[in-house]
């Protein structure tokens, strides 16, 4: 038997409160109001027992998350109800493990997964711990597809100058590909301030810290940033059917997506910064094993419509199947699809610093 609280996910949901900056946005083609996502989403562990969002019946909640709880979240987001502060703190699950203090689409996302028994889904991947299937060779939570310097720990992940390289590794100030007697003069000239980009271990000040960071790295390179994907690199062009080794498609090169195409279990595909994925007319990615988009702030994957004059639902999904290897989806464009990103039962992934935009549907979780 169906249930009519299992409707696809950010349809038409607005923020009960709106305090802070968005990084996913979408607006709803038939109601043209504005969806919102709140930070990182979507890393995917294994499932816990939660005791919060239990809030219907009201005044008399029964100890479980179910379909009643749904509604009830839905018309307190809706506006059909008022909620009280007790149920809005009730209510407030998302981001899993962090509450955000509004009622909105993510908290739909998690409280329907809840009620299926499904698993939790958690904001920020620095604060939870990464799947071994994915190194983390500096040990400080960031997985190397996104760290921004990998080798050296830098959870907080500063790139003050937003070259992709974090402060941490890049001491190369004047951005000539080279540590040398420029970046130390620059560095001198900075002795005792607050400079965001001389303040290498970002304490704050630029001190001794700072230079001994920069004497470790005389004469060598910045970085390294993100880890280097490894694979079989393909040209841009036309792209169809399926992938069974693992591939590298190239930054900044384009490919028309004219068929389905399909990653296999067990396979990486790799998406370097600045590549654009156009889909031919319900066309879609489909992954098996797992896919790596590293794109960065300046310059993103984009996945978009080949038609010159697209329209919302004009190529079919991003969708992530059931995998033991989890999904990184980093700095992305994605629109005129219509499942912008669709999560199958037993996918694992993270979707952060992206923008979903113009898609029937943003972000789609599915499951039995």
């Amino acid at each position: 038997m169906g249930y009519p609280w299992r409707k696809p996910l950010l349809s038409a949901w607005r923020p009960v409160q709106h305090n802070h900056n968005h990084n996913y946005r979408r607006r709803n083609p038939r109601t043209g109001l504005q969806i919102v996502l709140y930070g990182a989403l979507l890393l995917l562990i294994p499932a816990v027992t939660l005791a919060d969002g239990d809030i219907a019946p009201r005044g008399a909640p029964d100890g479980q998350i179910d379909a009643a709880d749904v509604l009830l979240l839905q018309q307190f987001i809706l506006g059909e109800q008022n909620p009280t502060a007790e149920e809005i703190s009730a209510a407030d699950v998302a981001p899993e493990g962090h509450p955000d203090g509004v009622l909105d689409a993510a908290d739909i996302v998690v409280m329907q997964r809840r009620a299926l028994g499904y698993a939790p889904l958690l904001a920020d991947p620095k604060q939870s711990t990464p799947s071994a299937l994915i190194a983390d060779s500096d040990g400080d939570g960031v997985v190397d597809p996104i760290d921004n310097c990998y080798l050296v720990a830098n959870a907080d992940q500063r790139d003050t100058d937003n070259d992709g390289i974090g402060n941490r590794c890049d001491p190369d100030f004047n951005n000539d590909g080279f540590i040398n007697a420029a970046d130390l003069a620059y560095l001198k000239s900075k002795f005792f301030t607050t400079d965001a980009d001389a303040d290498l271990n970002g304490d704050g000040f630029v001190n001794a810290a700072d230079l001994a960071i920069l004497k470790q790295m005389f004469f060598h390179a910045p970085g390294p940033g993100t880890g280097a994907p490894t694979g079989t690199p393909i040209p841009g062009g036309s792209l169809s059917g399926a992938i069974t080794e693992d591939s590298i498609l190239l930054a900044n090169e384009v490919y028309t997506i004219t068929g389905d195409v399909t990653v296999a279990a067990g396979v990486t595909l790799s998406i370097q910064e600045g590549a654009v994925l156009k889909f031919d007319s319900a066309r879609a990615l489909i992954i098996n094993g797992q896919l790596l988009t590293l794109g960065t702030q300046a310059n993103p994957v984009t996945f978009t419509s080949s038609s010159a004059t697209p329209t919302v639902g004009a190529w079919n999904s991003i969708t992530i199947n059931s995998s033991s290897l989890k999904s990184v989806i980093n700095h992305a464009i994605i629109e005129y699809a219509y499942y912008g990103i669709r999560f199958n039962a037993g996918s694992t992934g993270e979707v952060i610093n992206s923008e979903i935009r113009n898609n029937s549907y943003g972000v789609y979780v599915y499951g039995d």
